[in-house]
């Protein structure tokens, strides 16, 4: 709700400003000047906030842990009643998952973050570890798919781009799900190579999309986990083309659709064959077998 800001408000506030430029962010005089303030306006919410504020940067400085938890009560007890006036409050939400985490209330402090707008920037404030640095590796992972998925495909030297950052932050060959960011990445240059008539190189593409997606099937069958460094504690837990085969099907799939207009050439025809042969000796996948049931 807004302030209404009579003499007395204004009083307040102008004391508070000129504390904060002659002595900085001093929570001491902080705290001095926004308790007598709320001791007239306790609903305020610019006093409660900068109370809370001020007890929980006057906990982080305690090296006693009665002391520190004494100033995180009190921080507590400002937001919880800033959230009570506010709670729609965004800052004041993040503030109380500071707050528990710093009490060690780990469990309510992730609980409290899910209720933030922001809860991959809430959730930063309280996980501490690995739970962290996966956190921050699937924040990470998912804006680099953002932005892969946003880049124009459609010139040689963007999709040339988009291949060198798969490679650059998954060096070892471990795709996991970025495999579909390369398997788009050769299929659009295939096809880019194709319409400008030159049938051979558009072919030897789709080789090497092949090689790249044999190896993938061949990893993901029993490794689940990004190997790379950027990624080590990330788990691919999308759900798979098929368990058996990889992403073999799914590339013969692709090729058959979008290339049609090779299917009298030898050679596309053997990479077809190689990759049918590579289904038939590592097992039919169970989207292939739930077909057959069908038949």
């Amino acid at each position: 709700m807004p302030i209404h800001l009579d003499g007395r408000r204004k009083e307040l506030e102008s004391n508070w400003q000129e504390n904060l430029h002659k002595n900085g962010d001093d929570p001491h005089k902080s705290l001095e000047i926004s308790i007598k303030a709320l001791e007239e306006y306790p609903c305020d919410k610019s006093f409660l906030f900068r109370a809370a504020i001020a007890e929980e940067w006057l906990a982080d400085a305690e090296t006693d842990d009665i002391s520190k938890n004494k100033h995180l009560q009190k921080a507590m007890n400002y937001a919880q009643r800033l959230l009570k006036e506010n709670p729609n409050e965004e800052t004041v939400k993040e503030l109380i998952v500071r707050i528990y985490s710093k009490l060690g209330l780990e469990d309510m402090a992730i609980e409290q973050a899910y209720k933030c707008q922001n809860v991959d920037l809430a959730l930063k404030f309280c996980l501490k570890g690995d739970s962290l640095r996966r956190h921050k590796q699937g924040i990470i992972s998912k804006k680099l798919l953002d932005l892969l998925y946003e880049m124009s495909q459609e010139d040689f030297n963007m999709l040339d781009v988009c291949e060198q950052i798969v490679n650059l932050i998954i060096p070892d060959g471990n795709y996991q799900y970025f495999y579909h960011v390369l398997e788009g990445v050769y299929l659009k240059r295939a096809g880019i190579y194709l319409q400008k008539g030159d049938e051979k190189t558009a072919i030897d593409t789709l080789k090497r999309l092949f090689e790249i997606t044999k190896s993938t099937a061949d990893i993901s069958r029993n490794q689940k986990h990004f190997t790379a460094p950027l990624f080590d504690l990330l788990e691919d837990n999308t759900p798979r083309f098929c368990e058996l085969t990889g992403y073999v099907e799914l590339f013969l799939i692709s090729i058959e659709r979008e290339f049609a207009s090779l299917e009298n050439n030898e050679e596309f025809a053997k990479i077809i064959d190689d990759a049918n042969a590579y289904v038939a000796q590592c097992g039919k996948s169970s989207v292939q077998k739930r077909k057959d049931e069908i038949k």
